[in-house]
């Protein structure tokens, strides 16, 4: 299944660094406060915005009484890798765990269409995207 996608931003750098260019807190804050905006009331429920690491920021989102993760992080372009948070049991919920997984990169590829500061760029397996110009996510 894709779940990265890459995409453009516009909005300001939010990202703050100290005086020896090691970052505090990575930008992106801007892009996730605006997508939880949008997607509230199109999920069952959503988590507080946490910063993840150094490099982004993460979501997760209640969809079909289950979890997605969403972490957005600036690589250039910038990239959201979503992952099912629910335990996956051969034959019995897989398909429904998927679909769960479907429908909240659906919202994130709503929100992107929705939002004139953001464009989609492409979309990837975790293989596709790791062998794409030999680039690696953060978060592995």
């Amino acid at each position: 299944m894709k779940t990265f996608i890459e995409f453009r931003s516009t909005y300001e750098d939010d990202a703050q660094f100290d005086p020896d260019g090691n970052c505090l807190v990575p930008g992106g804050r801007g892009i996730m406060d605006a997508y939880v905006s949008w997607v509230r009331g199109r999920c069952e429920r959503i988590d507080v915005v946490d910063q993840h690491s150094f490099y982004g920021w993460s979501v997760q989102l209640k969809i079909n009484d289950g979890w997605v993760w969403q972490l957005i992080q600036n690589h250039d372009p910038w990239l959201l890798i979503a992952e099912a948070r629910s335990i996956r049991i051969p034959f019995v919920n897989a398909k429904v765990v998927d679909a769960r997984l479907e429908e909240s990169l659906s919202l994130f590829k709503g929100f992107l269409g929705h939002d004139d500061h953001l464009e989609f760029v492409a979309e990837h397996t975790r293989a596709e995207y790791q062998a794409s110009s030999g680039r690696q996510s953060n978060e592995e």
